[in-house]
């Protein structure tokens, strides 16, 4: 019997002008949904812009995780290669470069409408929300141009019940203003229904097919809850 496989979509920014801090990528979030997909006993496949590396955010507590799996992150596809008939679904962890590249990536948006349309799990957790920016409910574009106006259609997820890294988490930080998008303001501009939990705090919703986390903190109990759809058991 075939191992069922799972889709990691990746940012590949690396947002340091803006952040001062080297890395797109939370290691922590990665590492915390790989391991659980991987208990699950599903493959993973890692995908990216134009499959290009992504650049990691290391701690001292993940550090040791990342160099032994430095092999499988480092290689990944460039997600307009992706077929959503290969994965059973799709996960983006934790990812502050996704403000920069998977939030204006068109190849994502068709990708998602895709996933969305075979009614396959999607996961999305704090800043990596962003990549769900593009998707909409109807699409007549048949180019992969990443300067469409996506203010042109209704968005993929108007509706729906959705957590991200809220404003006053991400204030916190001297870039917020500089962040190409703020996640929550789009939420509540583009009609889902936002709710958040305490400050880096575990807070995760679920909406149909659509599973989201608030933060990095929230990212193992998503990943849990995302297998749970991708099984049938919730």
């Amino acid at each position: 019997m075939q191992t069922p496989s799972c889709l990691m979509v990746l940012s590949a920014a690396d947002l340091y002008e803006i952040t001062k801090t080297h890395g797109g990528v939370s290691t922590q979030s990665v590492m915390d949904c790989y391991k659980v997909l991987r208990k699950a006993n599903y493959d993973i496949d890692i995908a990216t812009p134009q499959g290009t590396a992504p650049e990691f955010q290391c701690t001292d507590t993940n550090f040791a995780w990342f160099r032994q799996n430095k092999h499988l992150l480092s290689t990944p596809y460039a997600i307009k290669e992706i077929s959503v008939d290969e994965y059973c679904g799709l996960i983006i962890p934790h990812c502050i470069g996704a403000t920069a590249d998977l939030y204006k990536d068109n190849s994502l948006n068709i990708l998602i409408e895709a996933f969305s349309q075979s009614n396959k799990p999607i996961c999305a957790i704090g800043y990596g929300i962003a990549g769900l920016f593009r998707a909409r409910k109807t699409n007549n574009n048949n180019d992969n141009n990443n300067n469409n106006d996506i203010n042109n259609e209704e968005w993929l997820f108007n509706g729906y019940s959705i957590t991200s890294i809220s404003n006053f988490e991400s204030s916190r930080f001297k870039y917020f203003s500089k962040l190409s998008v703020i996640v929550e303001d789009f939420i509540r501009d583009n009609g889902a229904y936002y709710s958040a939990g305490e400050v880096d705090k575990r807070h995760c919703v679920i909406d149909r097919k659509l599973v989201t986390g608030q933060n990095e903190e929230s990212s193992l109990a998503s990943a849990y809850i995302f297998v749970g759809l991708c099984n049938n058991e919730i």
